[in-house]
């Protein structure tokens, strides 16, 4: 793992120090990308910098709108850490503007991301992405 993998594994571990609201039971750092399950809990929002508004909607939607500026807090806190942390070891790296989230509904779908998130790095030889080659200044 490059420096700034080990400096995004050391984040993720203490995501929770941060955001209480926010633990992360299953992540893998690949090459060029994470994987993270982020669970987010509380019904407490003042930590949130906005809010959407879901008038006319139903409550579990605003719960749902609640959480997910947690969330975005949350890897957005994450992810300038470990940008600033580029910058002052002067890493060229840089992560891309947004994030990929979906929405776990019960056991069975959480059992099978954490399995992909768990094999995601056995796979990684095979991905259309792995060019086998070294890694670049935006690695991981």
């Amino acid at each position: 793992m490059s420096a700034v993998g080990k400096y995004t594994d050391e984040c993720i571990q203490k995501i929770s120090e941060h955001n209480p609201y926010a633990q992360i039971p299953e992540y893998v750092i690949m090459p060029d990308h994470i994987h993270l399950i982020v669970i987010i809990s509380g019904n407490d929002c003042r930590n949130v910098p906005w809010r959407v508004s879901t008038e006319n909607k139903n409550e579990t939607m605003q719960k749902i709108a609640n959480h997910q500026g947690r969330l975005s807090t949350t890897i957005g806190g994450f992810k300038q850490s470990v940008t600033r942390f580029a910058r002052q070891n002067d890493i060229q790296f840089q992560w891309q503007p947004r994030f990929y989230d979906h929405i776990i509904h019960d056991q069975n779908e959480m059992n099978q991301i954490a399995e992909y998130i768990e094999n995601n790095v056995a796979k990684w030889e095979s991905d259309k992405f792995n060019n086998n080659i070294h890694p670049t200044p935006n690695s991981i």
